[in-house]
């Protein structure tokens, strides 16, 4: 294991990584938000930021 998204004081979290049997690659799709902002602000949009959604990958075993 390994960390791939350090935002010091905000929430990088919900990671799920999904591997294609085909090619190999590594799909990371993943959250971001304001670490102040807690769970009920964001979900009626009273939060400073969005939670916001990444997607990330690798082909490479994960290296990169």
């Amino acid at each position: 294991m390994q960390i791939v998204w350090d935002d010091v004081e905000n929430t990088c979290g919900n990671a799920c990584p999904v591997v294609d049997e085909e090619s190999g690659d590594i799909w990371l799709p993943m959250t971001w938000n304001k670490g102040e902002d807690i769970e009920d602000k964001i979900i009626t949009g009273e939060s400073k930021e969005p939670r916001r959604p990444f997607l990330s990958y690798s082909s490479d075993d994960g290296t990169t």
